[in-house]
């Protein structure tokens, strides 16, 4: 039969291929592709991040001007009262509105102002409001606007105390610096500013007692950063250098940190312009000196050209150069002659500054016949300072670091009993005594490092993630000398930097969450007793060279606890503070390792029948991710019975193997870390019990009176305040855990500091954190303070404070 030609379907029929459809993808293609499509969404995932990042800026920057904008309105209807004070506060380093506000106070005159200070408003807005002004006028002291803002300061410091402790904690002397190095010497003579900013230089001093801790440090910064301004009596007016001249405090020298200052004029160029500002202000006064205030002036000065370079106050010689002492190799075989440099020493060069010619003129008085003279008369009328001189020279001897300078056979026979006391029966001295001789060799460790708390000199700076406190730390401290300064900047979990300077608190808070990850039990590094008291890991992974590491770096990070006195919440097993004091571990220190092992082997020892009935061997049994394995003690050792002859020292075997063979290397790597920080010698003055109340605190009852009264309060509190009296009355109330539940709340750890709370630094403190009732009390443990709100009732107080401390809310929701 014939096919139609034409059926009537124009559609084209589809083509099927039934051998399969080829690909030419490959899995590398494959897995290119998908590696571009992530790139690509974690692009358009950044850019839609950033655009909302700057969308909240530009949100919060116009927010900002507007509200700023209200707030000068609102100050402009009321410059001179309460409510433009606090408008001017808060929006804050504004030159025009600074500037109207001095100049309103300035032509009020001094009765308004004088007026003023005694509204309870005004003492909390006033310290702030002088502030601001303090910085306009450092950062433009030819402004203007800075004659009023001076004249203003003038008046509030020398009639209110209120503002005085607020600026010197916030750098007062440092902007006065600023303001005054500033001010160009060719026009010391015309400026209106500058009389004011000398007398701003003594002003604290008429209001502080001299028994004021912040009347040794204004006294302190005075020395240290005013003069260190170079050519600080030819920067003045002949008026205002006889001003400031006799009003400088040098009665009070014997108040001075001589570390803190010198650490403070961290630089060869300040502590030599400091040496020569010295010589012009204060030899004048040498015949009204106090015998104590002559003898630390001395003792100052010798410390200071101490920390000044050989040749540092010498004229540079031009055209010479270090002398070297030449020798050639004879038995070379190149025909080139190789000349070799003898030097006395391998220390690094040292730049010298170099110094103006007036400068060098006033360093050269020092020596001088007058000058000698004028203090050999002052040192005569005063012959109590020469034994404090003769005994500064000792103590400076002794301090000295071990061959630089050796000791006299007086002060070896000096020495020698005390030692051998401390060395070999240590309890016969007080453990408070001996803690106190640990902080002393600490600080002279410190200070022949050129370290102190108040150094800015060699400080190291790391970042650390919030999320990954361990791993950053240990990545980043790795190479850092951990005796030095260090400063912490947290990284949030948006990848932000977090606001703040580390001045020691935020490190606190660092060093107390790096321990608490790196001892959880979880990491596989630390085991617990059943005390839960801490010893290193036995298993073989903890014997790895990267654990081992973690080892050492724990070490580290102890050791830097106790050389900055920060308690760690943490126990350790006896046994395992024994090898800190390099004692010998015994039988009987197995009983805080494993009791029921310690119980099996005492009743080994005494058992009065046949040995071998027990069917013991000389192995021990290990069990790792659950296989339990044998191991001999001795070779051959699954073989040979415990029989009464050898079970001592089977017994012997079995408690070495478990406290120290087993955790060899994990304790040597973690004593190498410790003894990079501190020197085994320092602790073998104590016991095992001793030494874990230097880590962590004395497990005592905590003394409400010690801690009331080295309280700090910050904001509206004080101690006679009525949220305060509910707040001691509630914990008062207290029982010990739940006392110790707030210490740890507020500082981090539970147990009180063993020389009392004088010796938490920072102090605990409390203030103030609103009205809001229903708000928790919040605590930032990086500098021990406790933010309280303002409760109406003890009954409100007690509820929010308990439920704080046990849920452990703290720094996140403050």
């Amino acid at each position: 039969m014939d096919t139609p030609l034409f059926g009537g379907d124009t559609r084209r029929r589809r083509e099927i291929n039934l051998g399969g459809s080829m690909t030419a993808s490959t899995s590398t293609s494959i897995l290119q592709d998908a590696k571009a499509r992530r790139a690509q969404r974690e692009q358009l995932k950044r850019m839609e991040d950033g655009a909302a990042r700057i969308q909240a800026c530009w949100r919060c920057a116009v927010q900002r001007r507007q509200v700023k904008k209200a707030l000068r309105e609102r100050f402009e209807k009321d410059v001179t009262g309460t409510t433009g004070l606090r408008c001017l506060v808060l929006v804050g380093a504004d030159e025009a509105v600074l500037g109207t506000w001095s100049a309103a106070m300035v032509s009020g005159g001094n009765d308004r102002l004088s007026n003023s200070l005694s509204d309870p408003s005004w003492a909390t807005l006033l310290p702030r409001a002088m502030f601001l002004l303090l910085q306009s006028v450092a950062k433009d002291p030819q402004s203007q606007y800075a004659s009023n803002h001076v004249a203003v300061l003038n008046i509030v410091l020398s009639r209110s105390l209120s503002a005085v402790p607020y600026l010197l904690r916030h750098g007062y002397y440092e902007y006065l610096s600023r303001a005054i190095t500033s001010i160009p010497m060719e026009a010391k003579s015309s400026s209106t500013v500058l009389p004011s900013l000398v007398m701003l230089l003594v002003a604290p001093y008429s209001l502080l007692d001299n028994t004021d801790d912040l009347y040794k440090q204004a006294f302190d910064d005075l020395l240290a950063l005013i003069l260190t301004i170079p050519l600080l009596p030819n920067r003045l007016p002949i008026a205002s250098l006889t001003f400031l001249a006799p009003r400088i405090p040098l009665n009070s020298f014997h108040l001075v940190d001589s570390s803190r200052v010198i650490s403070i004029a961290s630089t060869i160029e300040q502590k030599i312009h400091l040496l020569a500002n010295l010589c012009a202000f204060v030899p004048p006064r040498y015949p009204s000196l106090s015998a104590d205030s002559l003898a630390a002036y001395l003792n100052f000065t010798l410390a200071l050209m101490c920390a000044i370079p050989i040749h540092g106050l010498e004229p540079p010689q031009r055209g010479t150069q270090e002398p070297v002492h030449p020798t050639w190799s004879d038995d070379s075989d190149s025909d080139v002659e190789t000349q070799v440099a003898v030097v006395d020493n391998f220390a690094p060069k040292v730049r010298l500054p170099d110094l103006d010619s007036k400068t060098r003129i006033r360093l050269q008085t020092f020596p001088s016949p007058t000058h000698l003279n004028c203090l050999l008369e002052a040192v005569h009328r005063h012959r109590s300072v020469q034994p404090a001189l003769f005994a500064w020279f000792e103590e400076r001897q002794i301090a000295q670091p071990e061959g630089t300078r050796p000791l006299s056979k007086r002060q070896i026979a000096t020495l020698s009993p005390r030692l051998g006391v401390l060395n070999n029966i240590p309890f016969a001295i007080p453990f408070e005594t001996r803690v106190s001789i640990f902080r002393s060799f600490i600080q002279n460790d410190a200070s022949n490092r050129g370290f102190n708390r108040y150094s800015h000199y060699g400080i190291s700076r790391i970042t650390v993630r919030r999320g990954s406190i361990a791993q950053d730390g240990f990545d980043r401290l790795l190479n850092v000398d951990l005796k030095g300064p260090i400063a912490i900047t947290f990284i949030d979990q948006f990848g932000q930097e977090e606001a703040g300077i580390d001045g020691g608190g935020v490190f606190k808070e660092f060093l107390t969450a790096l321990c608490k990850e790196v001892f959880d039990t979880d990491r596989g590094l630390w085991l617990a007793t059943k005390n839960n008291e801490l010893y290193p890991n036995p298993h073989s992974y903890a014997v790895e060279a990267h654990s081992l590491n973690w080892y050492r770096f724990i070490g580290r990070i102890l050791g830097k606890a106790l050389y900055e006195g920060i308690l760690v919440d943490v126990g350790f097993a006896e046994f395992f503070l024994a090898k800190w004091l390099g004692k010998q571990s015994f039988l009987d220190d197995l009983a805080s390792l494993d009791p029921e092992l310690y119980q099996g082997l005492i009743f080994l020892k005494h058992y009065t029948g046949n040995p071998e009935e027990l069917s013991l061997n000389f192995t021990v049994a290990e069990e790792e991710f659950g296989v339990a394995k044998s191991k001999p003690l001795v070779p051959n050792g699954e073989n040979i019975a415990v029989t009464r002859e050898n079970r001592l020292q089977y017994i012997y075997l079995v408690s070495h193997y478990r406290l120290n063979k087993q955790i060899r290397q994990q304790s040597d790597a973690f004593f190498d870390g410790l003894s990079e920080m501190i020197d085994p010698k320092w602790l073998r003055m104590f016991n095992q019990q001793e030494l874990q109340i230097l880590l962590g605190g004395v497990n005592a009852p905590i003394d409400l009176d010690d801690l009331r009264l080295n309280t700090k309060y910050g904001g509206l509190y004080d101690d006679n305040e009525p949220t305060i009296q509910r707040f001691w009355r509630v914990v008062a109330s207290f029982d010990q855990e739940q006392r110790r539940n707030l210490l740890r709340f507020a500082t981090s750890c539970s147990r009180p500091p063993l020389l009392g709370f004088k010796e938490l630094v920072p102090n605990f403190a409390i203030r103030d954190a609103g009205s809001d009732t229903q708000r928790l009390p919040t605590a930032s443990t990086c500098v021990n303070l406790l933010k309280l709100p303002r409760y109406t009732s003890e009954k409100t107080l007690r509820e929010k404070l308990l439920q704080a401390i046990n849920s452990n809310a703290g720094f996140d929701l403050s």
